[in-house]
């Protein structure tokens, strides 16, 4: 993988997660800060949730992961326990600093410039929901899955107005501890972008390469300095530019 597809990678991991590598891909998704709570991005409408189904539950999931939307997600995600709030927190405020990071990018250098540097989002989210759109849908009861074959489905359960997206199995395997590194991590990777957006917007960097640069160092820090040992998946990306030592 490329120094930039890995850089991507490592900041749309939590996002992804969400939706499954199968259907969502690389979710390439402000004014909120680590002590703030989470709101939508500027400049982009309200997202229009439709929670009538399980597909159009995950398609609107998708939308507004993409366009940074705090308060569709909210609606479209199932709270089971204290710890499913904490993670979907955190994922909200990541979500929205990654669309406030884009629409950044967009302004201070270009479209097409920032386009290229983030691998082509609306592209990437395009693709996604064609994925959606074609994916398997089955419900049982108040339950029901929507996947591709072969690969791990997103899961649902339906509400008294609709359906929501459930995300708690994904800690479920993971103690106490994991979880809070894992939360803060998603927190450290949000406040980075956040940051970066605001000198972005001051004009403080020269390019969208620069920006990148110093994305990297800051996202690799972010994920080192969570509290839990990071699993496998989640481990930092290395510095094409330095020699590694595989022996």
């Amino acid at each position: 993988m490329t120094f930039r597809g890995r850089l991507l990678s490592l900041i749309a991991r939590p996002c992804a997660v969400f939706l499954t590598v199968g259907i969502a891909g690389s979710t390439a998704v402000a004014q909120s800060a680590a002590t703030q709570p989470a709101t939508q991005a500027a400049t982009t409408a309200p997202v229009a949730v439709d929670r009538s189904s399980p597909r159009s539950t995950v398609r609107s999931f998708a939308v507004a992961l993409h366009q940074g939307d705090a308060d569709a997600l909210r609606g479209l995600i199932f709270n089971g326990s204290e710890v499913d709030r904490r993670m979907v927190d955190a994922t909200i405020e990541l979500a929205v600093a990654l669309a406030s990071f884009r629409q950044a990018a967009e302004v201070q250098f270009g479209k097409a410039e920032a386009d290229l540097a983030l691998n082509n989002p609306d592209t990437v989210h395009a693709a996604a929901l064609d994925r959606i759109e074609s994916a398997n849908e089955q419900i049982t009861g108040d339950t029901a899955t929507l996947g591709q074959p072969n690969e791990p489905p997103v899961v649902l359960r339906r509400a008294a107005d609709g359906w929501q997206v459930v995300i708690g199995t994904l800690s479920n395997a993971e103690n106490s501890g994991a979880i809070e590194g894992r939360v803060g991590g998603i927190t450290r990777q949000a406040t980075v972008l956040n940051a970066l957006a605001v000198d972005i917007r001051a004009d403080r960097h020269r390019s969208m390469r620069e920006v990148l640069t110093l994305l990297h160092g800051q996202m690799m820090k972010a994920a080192v300095d969570a509290p839990s040992k990071p699993r496998e998946t989640d481990a930092p990306m290395e510095d094409p530019s330095v020699p590694v030592d595989r022996n």
